[in-house]
């Protein structure tokens, strides 16, 4: 089922997206706070505030200037935009021009599906979400910013479970009932001068062999964990 864009962040713990479930692969207990109690304390990341920016401009740009403003630290904006300095903003610029203008943004982004958040409610109870960024011609396309050139990539698709990500989001737009067999294509910018965009493709095969390998133990565990109240990693629920 496709969801409203406004409730896709919404959250609780029986609400699982690839990025909780990440959180979950790293730790039961970092879950069991972010997720169900709602009390961890999340420090301001301004890599990851850049990132989301460059993400919105390329995506999404004409929600850009309301949800971003350019001020100095001591500016605050009566609107809740989030601030990036005069650097940063000019950066995310600067970014998002030199994607846009390679080859793979005319020919396959430009006139994708953009943001389509979907949600399936699986038999244990579980809801499963995603909002991939982009499909388009049998892809996934996800678009990143990365510190890293093409070949050190490669090895943070593993370090930050981007692959866990790509077989999440296609489970899900299986059980929404997308019949396509499609591709994840990561289309990344490195933002080290000269900020080379390239490509990296996990194919359908393997991102089916991942969700059984990996997201689905995983979601079975989770759910294990909500009804038993036990969290394992530091920290034992039970009342």
């Amino acid at each position: 089922m496709t969801m409203e864009a406004k409730n896709y962040h919404d959250h609780d713990g029986w609400t699982i997206t690839s990025s909780s479930l990440r959180e979950f692969l790293r730790s039961p207990s970092l879950y069991y706070h972010r997720y169900v109690l709602r009390d961890a304390v999340i420090p301001e990341n301004r890599s990851l505030i850049i990132g989301s920016a460059f993400h919105c401009l390329v995506l999404e740009p004409d929600q850009f200037e309301q949800r971003y403003y350019m001020g100095n630290y001591q500016q605050s904006d009566p609107n809740g935009r989030v601030r990036l300095t005069p650097y940063e903003w000019s950066n995310v610029k600067l970014f998002a021009e030199r994607l846009k203008a390679h080859i793979f943004y005319g020919s396959h982004l430009k006139d994708a599906i953009k943001e389509k958040p979907l949600a399936v409610k699986l038999s244990n109870g579980l809801i499963i979400k995603a909002k991939p960024d982009a499909l388009h011609k049998g892809m996934i396309i996800d678009v990143k910013s990365t510190g890293h050139l093409k070949n050190a990539f490669n090895s943070k698709v593993l370090e930050f479970g981007y692959h866990i990500q790509a077989a999440f989001y296609d489970g899900v737009l299986h059980r929404s009932g997308d019949e396509d067999n499609r591709d994840f294509v990561f289309f990344v910018l490195c933002k080290r001068k000269p900020y080379s965009v390239f490509l990296k493709k996990i194919p359908h095969h393997t991102l089916k062999k991942i969700w059984n390998d990996q997201v689905l133990p995983t979601l079975d565990r989770i759910h294990k964990c909500l009804v038993d109240n036990e969290w394992g990693d530091v920290i034992s629920c039970k009342n």
